[in-house]
């Protein structure tokens, strides 16, 4: 059985793991554990002008970098001067937003760097301090105290120059990368934009080609169509009409024929019946007429006999009386 080294607790207060364990993670590997948020994270110690394309991405702070960010701001606030600058007023205090708060990582350099200026400072003053301090213990004198003053002076102002230099010719250095790489993007970008807009220009004018022919084509075909259909309907419609017309005369010629035929035969039998009735009434008035006449004729004779009678009778009576008288 192995056994592990005890937990210790250190003067700091923290909690450490076995050193087996334990790895402090460095800026590069946190850099590249980090993500960009869907909260559009911003730089929280933002420069203007010393951002490009390459360095545009935004990096969100954690524990470790928000710790130097705050440690760095305390310096700055403890140099004063030009030391404290606006950056000191856009960290957020006293915590930060893990999905919106940020950074670009030449501004956070830039910020932090203050820590390691403030530490060469430190030692450039405590090596003039102890110089100070030696030439003291020789002479207490007024000329010492004003040359004391005066390369402590010196130093401070060598120092804030040589800095001032540096960080200057590195923004000079800056801008102008920044500048040439702008350009040079600008003119890619120009030649990329008036390349796709040829493009497109192209392709549009070749897509409204293709659509007025396909227009064309189909307005063609449609109109082809129409023409047809009409010309279909058109004949079917004068056939229907013609046909209508064929059967509706034909229809007419034969009810006109029939109501004809029945006309004649109508008039036949009347005329039948007409001469039917004449020769019926001529005959009953021949025989009326007839029988008429055999009655006066029946009649005179009767009457003659019956007068030649009265006469012979009338004769015979006279001459009976006649005779008688005689």
């Amino acid at each position: 059985m192995f056994t592990t080294k005890p937990t210790t607790l250190p003067r700091c207060g923290f909690l450490l793991r076995p050193t087996s364990d334990f790895r402090p993670k460095t800026d590069a590997e946190e850099e590249e554990e980090t993500v960009r948020s869907d909260d559009d994270p911003i730089c929280v110690v933002h420069y203007e002008g010393l951002v490009d394309d390459r360095t545009s991405r935004i990096i969100l702070l954690s524990d470790r970098s928000y710790g130097k960010l705050t440690e760095s701001k305390t310096v700055r606030m403890e140099l004063g001067g030009e030391a404290y600058q606006e950056q000191c007023e856009t960290i957020p205090a006293p915590d930060y937003d893990p999905k919106k708060d940020g950074y670009h990582r030449p501004c956070y350099m830039k910020f932090v760097k203050v820590k390691t200026e403030k530490k060469v400072k430190c030692d450039d003053d405590c090596e003039n301090e102890r110089k100070i301090t030696e030439y003291e213990k020789g002479s207490k004198s007024k000329t010492e105290n004003e040359s004391r003053t005066k390369i402590k002076n010196e130093s401070k102002t060598k120092k804030e120059n040589e800095s001032r230099t540096k960080i200057e010719n590195e923004s000079k250095t800056k801008n102008e990368n920044r500048n040439k790489t702008k350009n040079e993007n600008e003119t890619k970008t120009k030649n990329e934009n008036e390349s796709r807009t040829k493009n497109e220009n192209r392709r549009t004018k070749n897509e409204n080609e293709m659509k007025t022919k396909n227009e064309n084509e189909s307005k063609t075909k449609n109109e082809n169509e129409s023409r047809t259909k009409n010309e279909n309907r058109r004949t079917k419609n004068e056939n229907e009409i013609k046909t209508k017309n064929e059967n509706e005369s034909k229809t007419k010629n034969e009810n006109e024929s029939k109501s004809k035929n029945e006309n004649e035969n109508k008039i036949k039998n009347e005329n039948e019946i007409k001469i039917k009735n004449e020769n019926e009434s001529r005959t009953k008035n021949e025989n009326e007429s007839k029988t008429k006449t055999e009655n006066e004729r029946k009649t005179k004779n009767e009457y003659e006999s019956k007068t030649k009678n009265e006469n012979e009778c009338k004769t015979k009576n006279e001459s009976e009386r006649k005779t008688k008288n005689e």
